[in-house]
Formats: C-alpha cells, structure tokens, sequence
C-alpha cells in the first residue's frame, strides 16, 4: 500500500498536469476529497445499521478521520490557506498512521479499504493540491498548524477525560508500535512531541520551498 501510495502521489499529478485543463484537474481534486470524505461517513452508517458503533472508539474525532470527513466541504475550492494547514498535519500525522499502520482486517474487508483509503488518499490529495493547483504551503503555516493542533490536542483532553476515552492517542499511546514509543511515557510523550512536531512540520516544508521556487506559476 505504501508502494502504490507514493506511485500514485507522483502518477496522478504529472498526468493532471500534462493532459488534464484547468476545469478537469478541479473535478479531479473533487472527486478526491468526495471518496475520502464518503469513505469514513460510510464506515459510521454501515457500523450504526448493524448496531456496532462503539462511541468510544468511532466516533471521526482521531485527527486523520476528521480531516477526511471535512475534506469535501473545506476544500471544494482549494484555498492556500486551510490547504497548507491540512498538508502539514496530513504529511506529518496522517503519513505516520500510513507508515505504521493501525488495522487489524485484510484485503478485501472493508475496514483494511476504508483505513488505507483515508490514510494514503489524505496524503496522494496533499501532493496533487500543491502540484496541481500550485498551493505551497508556507514557512509560516508550520506555526499556524503548530497552534491548530496543539489547541486540538487539549480540546481531546478535555473530552477523553469526560468521556473516558483515548481519541487522538492523547491519554495513552497506541496499541501498535508507532514513533511515540521512542518519547517517553505518558503524559511525557505528549511534551516531547512537541518539539518532533515542528521537526516533522518543517520537513514537510522543505519540498514545497523548493517546489515554489522551481515550478512556474
């Protein structure tokens, strides 16, 4: 899934913008952030119908689903400015759910189709947004994503500790191996995050000051 990600992260790009007119590579993107949103409101209808929706566990508050489901609405017109916010919580968060991967199902069920879907969909959007629609996120956005999920972070505290639950892996960590296992116990983890944060943000940035500087407008 990995492999398939990063060829259609370059394929889909470079085809759009060499074949594709202006009107097609915005349907393009649409129907992108339609999938990915109607993936996960799927999932949310399919697991009420048959009376296994689990409050404490699916409700579309860990981050990369609710970027997912928001996607179809916040970025029908792509704008720089709620894009680059995206792109670095996607590149940074998201990119990590792809790497070390948090599903137990196999191809086909749907459950193993939804999560890679999100996942690898929220990052293969990302890249074709800036490429195609040439919206480079900004030195400056890292700090604007940097107070946005912080200020989401505490808001998951809150409603963990009322609702005694764990959305955003902000009471314990996750149940798989994942890079929090390297920054210490709770509640450390969530401290020295911070700094890795910023590390992850500002390598997210670094192709697309380099893409801004080489690609026309």
């Amino acid at each position: 899934m990995m492999i398939l990600m990063v060829i259609v992260s370059v394929a889909l790009p470079w085809y759009s913008r060499r074949y594709l007119d202006a009107k097609w590579q915005l349907f393009l993107s649409r129907a992108m952030a339609a999938t990915i949103s109607v993936t996960v409101a799927i999932w949310s209808i399919y697991r009420i119908a048959i009376g296994a929706f689990d409050w404490s566990e699916d409700l579309p508050l860990q981050l990369c689903y609710l970027i997912a489901l928001l996607l179809v609405f916040l970025m029908w017109n792509p704008s720089l400015a709620k894009h680059e916010l995206f792109y670095y919580l996607v590149l940074s968060g998201t990119l990590q759910g792809a790497i070390t991967p948090n599903v137990e199902e196999v191809y086909p069920l749907y459950n193993f189709l939804k999560y890679w879907i999100i996942h690898c969909g929220l990052v293969v959007y990302m890249v074709y947004v800036c490429v195609v629609h040439r919206l480079y996120p900004s030195f400056r956005g890292i700090f604007r994503a940097y107070l946005w999920i912080n200020a989401y972070a505490v808001l998951m505290i809150g409603f963990n500790l009322i609702a005694g639950t764990n959305y955003f892996y902000v009471m314990e960590k996750p149940p798989i191996p994942t890079l929090l296992d390297y920054l210490g116990p709770w509640p450390w983890y969530l401290l020295s995050g911070q700094l890795v944060a910023l590390i992850l943000f500002w390598l997210s940035w670094l192709p697309m000051a380099r893409m801004s500087r080489i690609v026309p407008s």
